[in-house]
């Protein structure tokens, strides 16, 4: 019986912990005995099978490896709706979303966060060497969790070599997009104006909408900036309640390509938007990005950079299921005010 058929027919409780553990026994057989910086590695796999903004948060890996291998050829895998943001990197050789299309061997894989099938492929198409998220997941839970971008860096330490390792994500900002940008600023007679993302997948991240339209009247009225509302078209309720509520006019940005968005948000004055993927995407793109935090943890996955910073009030129900609320007459994102958001805009804008 395949190693796959087992898994179906007696399903762990926990799938995921089940694959990071998989993947930890698997590395070690590889690996044993491997100095992995005398290896020659002329071409890397990297999984990173993940959601929009953990996979920004994964953006200074492939740089990292690129300068330690600047003649190895790097592959990506991702989710479909993610490709476009790792096509953008140019330490990037080739992206897939199907396991069926990796080659039919690598020198180095490094499993950020794969799949069942990724870690089997790895067993039965062994690498020179491999590192694996599991492996250091299982040495933070002893010595203290970390910043996603801290454990990414941490999976791929092992197989740097010489490198400075400080590198931030950076998403940049093709020409073609950047003409997209400009013609939409200029279509839109935007001059100075900031973006607001009111949507997260699960209701209790999302900042009242309420609050979102005095934001924008504030920003509208005292700095003079327009606004831009982002979303995706199942947020378009959002964003017309936001807009019916301001009394000032705003502007609709709504399932725009990733790198759309992200040339834009190179552009914008302020962006500020809840705990999800146009946030990081923000950041990367070099916005000054104000992130509001609810029932997530900001000390894991919270925007980095000189630009960026976020806002939350830290319960003692943090971190919770994100579903079920103890305090639904006041959450933890209600507590949020406009002035704070004010207060730290004027921080990461300085």
């Amino acid at each position: 019986m395949k190693l796959t058929e087992l898994y179906e027919k007696y399903r762990p409780k926990n799938p995921e912990q089940f694959v990071y553990l998989l993947s930890l026994v698997i590395s070690r057989l590889i690996n044993r005995s491997k100095a992995p910086r005398t290896l020659s590695i002329g071409s890397i796999l990297v999984s990173k099978h993940d959601e929009i903004g953990d996979v920004v948060l994964s953006l200074h890996v492939f740089e990292l490896l690129k300068r330690s291998y600047p003649q190895a050829n790097i592959t990506a895998f991702c989710k479909s709706y993610t490709r476009d943001i790792l096509m953008a990197s140019p330490h990037i050789d080739r992206v897939v979303t199907a396991e069926r299309e990796f080659a039919p061997r690598y020198d180095l894989i490094v499993e950020l966060r794969g799949t069942l099938q990724s870690a089997i492929y790895a067993l039965t198409h062994p690498p020179l060497y491999r590192v694996d998220r599991g492996t250091v997941r299982l040495r933070n839970r002893r010595e203290g969790h970390r910043h996603e971008i801290e454990v990414n860096r941490q999976i791929v330490e092992p197989v740097l070599r010489d490198v400075d390792t400080t590198a931030l994500p950076v998403i940049p900002v093709a020409e073609q997009h950047s003409r997209w940008a400009e013609k939409y600023i200029a279509a839109h007679a935007l001059g100075n104006f900031a973006m607001l993302h009111p949507a997260a997948r699960k209701p209790l991240k999302r900042w009242p909408a309420e609050y979102y339209a005095v934001l924008a009247e504030r920003l509208y009225r005292e700095k003079g900036w327009n606004v831009v509302l982002v979303g995706m078209d199942e947020d378009m309720d959002t964003l017309l309640h936001i807009a019916d509520a301001a009394s000032v006019p705003l502007h609709l940005l709504v399932d725009e390509p990733l790198l759309h968005f992200a040339a834009l948000a190179a552009r914008t004055q302020l962006f500020v938007g809840n705990d999800s993927g146009p946030m990081h995407i923000a950041a990367a793109a070099g916005a000054s990005v104000v992130g509001l935090f609810g029932p997530g943890s900001p000390e894991l996955f919270s925007p980095l950079g000189r630009r960026a910073t976020y806002i939350h009030h830290k319960l003692a129900c943090n971190p919770c299921d994100q579903v079920h609320c103890v305090h639904p007459e006041n959450t933890c994102m209600q507590r949020i005010t406009v002035e704070e958001v004010l207060g730290n805009m004027d921080k990461v804008r300085k």
